[in-house]
């Protein structure tokens, strides 16, 4: 699969991603707001561990994207490439089309 067809293709999912973090992080500010409001109020203390548990696992879909994007980085910036021998060797080397991606 070719560079131009991977960001394509990536676009959808980090539109995703960007979706579902926004609402967990909505989600979390949300109930952390009704902790602070009504913190007389008798309130289930599920509710702080799901706070936590949201936040865990979108810190974890974080880290899990940097990492790949880390792996990636050499498909996304290109690599150097050098050919080194004796001079005159043109005629040794591989074919053009052995270059192109």
């Amino acid at each position: 699969m070719g560079l131009k067809s991977w960001q394509n293709s990536s676009k959808g999912d980090l539109k995703g991603f960007i979706d579902r973090g926004r609402d967990s992080l909505l989600r979390a500010i949300a109930h952390s707001e009704v902790l602070i409001d009504y913190a007389e109020e008798d309130i289930p203390q599920d509710i702080m561990e799901g706070i936590l548990t949201q936040l865990e696992n979108l810190t974890l879909q974080i880290d899990n994207i940097l990492d790949v994007s880390s792996r990636r980085k050499g498909l996304i910036d290109g690599f150097r490439v050098a050919i080194i021998g004796k001079p005159q060797c043109g005629e040794k080397l591989p074919p053009k089309w052995a270059f192109k991606l």
